[in-house]
């Protein structure tokens, strides 16, 4: 019978950082001398990469929506009809400088 030794919580850090890649990772380093410790982090990789991928799609379909949509949520910064809104100072900070294109080096 091999002799377990506790092994630092830290090895619990890089399932929860690199998801699954990250469990079988810390699962090699530590299945000879915490089993316990080695199981609970490959484990932990599989729970949060599961727990990922419905974020990561829903995410995904929101931004692929976005660029389908009639109007973006920033088309009120190139829209003109909204620089006529702001304030005169705002419009002149807004605006490019276009001496600064003039210039010779």
């Amino acid at each position: 019978m091999s002799e377990e030794k506790e092994r630092s919580w830290l090895w619990i850090l890089l399932p929860v950082f690199f998801f699954m890649p990250g469990g079988i990772i810390s699962y090699f380093a530590l299945k000879d001398s915490d089993q316990r410790l080695s199981k609970m982090s490959l484990y932990l990789g599989a729970a949060v990469t599961m727990g990922m991928i419905p974020i990561i799609v829903i995410s995904s379909i929101m931004m692929a929506g976005m660029f389908f949509m009639d109007g973006m949520p920033f088309d009120m910064y190139i829209d003109e009809s909204y620089m006529h809104e702001m304030d005169h100072n705002m419009e002149q900070d807004m605006m490019v400088d276009e001496s600064m294109y003039e210039m010779t080096p």
